[in-house]
């Protein structure tokens, strides 16, 4: 017994094979998709989209406060910048 025993009619499924038909889908998924259904992913979209704006403004300031000019450059074998 695992931790997935609630899909018990699913165990026997040979999805490889083409001739395969499995069992009868729940009856309100015979139309299609679920008429009824909301979006759950905007807190992580929320939470997405301050991460990038936290990160443009690291950046914005580390090129303008600091001398990004040091890792953009070209070094010589001695540790020289070039140019």
């Amino acid at each position: 017994m695992g931790c997935c025993d609630k899909d018990e009619k699913y165990k026997d499924a040979d999805y490889g094979n083409p001739g395969y038909t499995g069992p009868e889908p729940d009856e309100k998924l015979k139309d299609g998709p679920i008429d009824d259904r909301s979006c759950t992913d905007i807190i992580c979209c929320i939470i997405f989209c301050a991460f990038w704006v936290a990160m443009g403004y690291i950046c914005y300031m580390g090129v303008t406060n600091g001398t990004p000019e040091k890792y953009l450059g070209v070094y010589d074998a001695s540790g020289n910048m070039c140019g």
